[in-house]
């Protein structure tokens, strides 16, 4: 008995044994669990802060170079406001500074002359460590190079491969090659480009430095504009001057000239104020001016650059025994004689080139073999841009007021001729009376 007693006490323990021992093995498995699964929390701890770091990274770095496109944004827009007023100090001043400030080694600033619309080309306005070979004259046509293409494509042209004999850099320790060249056209916000600037480089261009390129351009093209404009209308300024000096020569001999045709100054004056405020409300009151050309009795007129009509009165299309229609697109060289006609061209190109009216002259015309006097006021036609597009003007028929003034000096001549006879008459009246009294003193004499 004690035997069993003794065997079933040791098979209780070592089944408890057992078990402890099972239970030990599965707590170790549970604690290798779980510190595998916090290892992985950690290492995915790692990552989020590894992310977010990297993130503050980027967004420090993102806002270091939004700093250095709005600093030199700043700087740029300082030094135009200091140089506005003068394009080639403005040229200068930004060439310099934006060559500095994005570390470029050259540049060229070149400006868009339009002048003369058949002949537009860009020119050297200023230059930085550029050889004085490269200038050259300082034109450049549109069709030359990588600046002249850069200005009719008006997008931003990257360069990484310059040949070697395109442009060098030049110091006191000799010449260099660049490796990246860099041409920022100069528009405007309604893509109008006004000027080109090329920057050379050693160093390959960074996105930002792209970015504040393109942002600073719009000002840069906008003060050009500006200060062309400026330009223009000094020069236009000191011409006005001396027309009108011109004008205050001949205002006497004018003076004495109108004063013939006061009257007819005036009702014309009337005419003219009564058109100028039928022109003000055009857009407003359009069957108001049809109204003013189909029945109001002058001759009024619109003509395009080649003098050829392209609005007329109802009076002067009856005048010329046409059509308002039949009128558009001819010219009067169709309806007067060569004379008359070529002197009106003449007249009409005048007025579009110095944008100067002539105002009240009377002219003689001739239609079908008829002569005709006119009072007549003509001026140029310019549209909402500020461009001259032809000339209009107005006539006035003062055909009977001329034959009135032709039939009164015959009148006031033959007036004269009978004076003078008349005072012939008295002369000789009185020396007869003279004589008679001389033999009449003799016989009482005697």
């Amino acid at each position: 008995m004690i035997p069993f007693i003794v065997s079933l006490i040791f098979v209780l323990i070592i089944s408890g044994v057992v078990v402890l021992a099972r239970n030990l093995r599965n707590q170790r498995d549970k604690v290798k669990r779980m510190e595998t699964e916090l290892n992985t929390i950690i290492a995915q701890k790692n990552n989020e802060v590894k992310k977010i770091t990297d993130e503050i990274s980027q967004q420090r770095e993102q806002q270091k170079v939004r700093n250095w496109i709005v600093e030199g944004l700043a700087h740029l827009g300082d030094i135009i406001s200091k140089h506005k007023g003068s394009l080639d100090d403005l040229s200068k001043e930004v060439l310099t500074n934006l060559v500095k400030y994005v570390s470029a080694y050259q540049g060229i600033f070149a400006v868009a002359d339009t002048d003369d619309p058949s002949d537009i080309h860009l020119k050297i306005a200023a230059t930085y460590a550029v050889s004085i070979e490269r200038i050259g004259n300082g034109r450049i046509e549109l069709d030359e190079g990588l600046i002249g293409a850069t200005f009719q494509d008006k997008e931003l042209r990257y360069v990484e491969h310059v040949p070697a004999d395109y442009i060098k850099i030049e110091s006191g320790l000799g010449q260099a090659a660049p490796l990246k060249l860099l041409l920022l056209p100069l528009k405007t916000e309604d893509g109008v480009a006004h000027g080109i600037i090329e920057l050379a480089f050693f160093e390959e261009v960074a996105d930002s430095t792209k970015e504040f390129l393109n942002k600073v351009s719009s000002a840069i093209a906008l003060n050009i504009q500006a200060a062309s404009l400026n330009q223009k209308t000094t020069l236009l300024l000191q011409q006005s001057k001396e027309h009108t000096e011109e004008l205050r020569a001949q205002e006497e001999e004018m003076r004495q000239n109108m004063e013939e045709l006061e009257a007819t100054q005036e009702q014309i004056s009337r005419q003219m104020t009564e058109l100028s405020e039928l022109k003000e409300n055009l857009e407003k009151e359009k069957y108001l001016f049809n109204a003013l050309m189909d029945n109001l009795p002058d001759a009024i007129y619109f003509k395009d650059r080649d003098s050829k009509f392209i609005r007329v009165s109802k009076y002067l299309a009856d005048h010329f025994g046409a059509s308002v229609d039949a009128l558009i697109g001819k010219s009067d060289f169709d309806f007067q004689d060569e004379a008359h006609a070529n002197l009106a061209f003449e007249d009409e190109k005048n007025i579009m080139k110095t944008r100067t009216p002539k105002i009240d002259f009377v002219e003689k015309e001739v239609i079908n073999g008829e002569e005709h006097w006119v009072s007549t006021t003509k001026m140029p036609l310019i549209n909402s841009k500020g461009e001259v597009v032809g000339t209009f003007g107005v006539s006035s028929d003062v055909t009977k007021m001329k034959k009135l003034e032709k039939d009164f000096q015959q009148k006031d001549q033959i007036l004269k001729k009978e004076e003078k006879t008349y005072e012939d008459k008295i002369n000789q009246l009185e020396a007869t009376i003279k004589t008679k009294d001389a033999e009449i003193k003799k016989l009482k004499k005697k």
